[in-house]
């Protein structure tokens, strides 16, 4: 392939690219939902279940990104999640708590307590 070919790919897969990150409107985003679906930490059908509640809720808005991850390793309590930026992490994320993560935290920005991981107190490890 000669050069100006090759600049010409390399051009046209840059504005492809562009397409993509503006049709995702990756640029709005304002919250990143990464969510395991098993079958580690809970059955094939809860991930399931779970992934497409979220891909639902997520459907009509611009604001949250959702990801499913094969394996978050904690495989226990499952569905496990982790909403970025923040770095909150969620456990037993079924199709009702999908719901209550979605609204509470990514839209409303207040953590769900009764289900998140909590960091270890490492100041208490030490005294």
């Amino acid at each position: 392939m000669s050069t100006s070919k090759k600049k010409q790919k390399k051009a046209d897969q840059a504005k492809k690219f562009d397409r993509k990150v503006e049709k995702l409107n990756l640029h709005g985003i304002k919250k990143h939902f990464f969510v395991c679906n098993g079958p580690k930490c809970c059955s094939e059908k809860v991930g399931s279940e779970a992934w497409k509640k979220i891909k639902e809720l997520c459907k009509d808005q611009d604001v949250v990104f959702r990801s499913r991850a094969n394996c978050l390793r904690l495989c226990l309590e499952g569905p496990i999640g982790v909403v970025y930026p923040e770095g909150v992490w969620y456990r037993d994320l079924d199709t009702e708590n999908i719901e209550k993560v979605f609204h509470q935290h990514l839209i409303g920005g207040e953590v769900v307590d009764e289900l998140q991981i909590k960091p270890l107190d490492l100041q208490k490890e030490i005294e």
